[in-house]
């Protein structure tokens, strides 16, 4: 399977939120530190969370004509990094800007990161709910935690 462009996207998706969030953010620099700082946590809780419960991939993952440049062989698929962070990006930005606007586009992002992880077989659907999950649940606690610390 050749990646298309938006394959490419939906593989790159959490470089891309993270890059549109923070200029999005960059008028509200407290809540921007926040959504920075939370970004590592999500990402190494998915990293631990993975090692925790060593769930392997789908079968079929490693095969080449899914290769899309990672390196997946020792590593594990609950939950779902990239869906993860994509999910972590766009309920973070929910809660700060409440924007409908913006809420769809990160969404329609969103949907084409869990599209391109099951179509290539990274991730199982429950792999990427669970990653989908963790990552909405830590942009709970990033806006509370920035609310409470800054008093915003």
């Amino acid at each position: 399977m050749q990646m298309t462009i938006i394959d490419e996207i939906g593989y790159r998706n959490p470089e891309l939120l993270l890059l549109f969030n923070s200029i999005i953010l960059l008028d509200q620099k407290k809540y921007l530190a926040i959504y920075l700082l939370f970004f590592l946590v999500d990402y190494y809780l998915i990293g631990f969370t993975k090692n925790l419960i060593k769930q392997p991939r789908p079968i079929g993952f490693s095969d080449s004509k899914y290769y899309d440049g990672g390196d997946y062989s020792k590593s594990y698929g609950m939950p779902s990094g990239h869906s993860g962070l994509v999910f972590y990006s766009t309920v973070y930005l929910w809660f700060v800007k409440k924007s409908i606007p913006l809420l769809i586009f990160e969404l329609s992002m969103c949907a084409i990161t869990l599209y391109q992880r099951y179509i290539f077989k990274k991730h199982t659907i429950q792999q990427l709910f669970a990653g989908a999950l963790l990552g909405s649940t830590v942009a709970f606690f990033a806006y509370h935690t920035g609310k409470k610390i800054f008093k915003i």
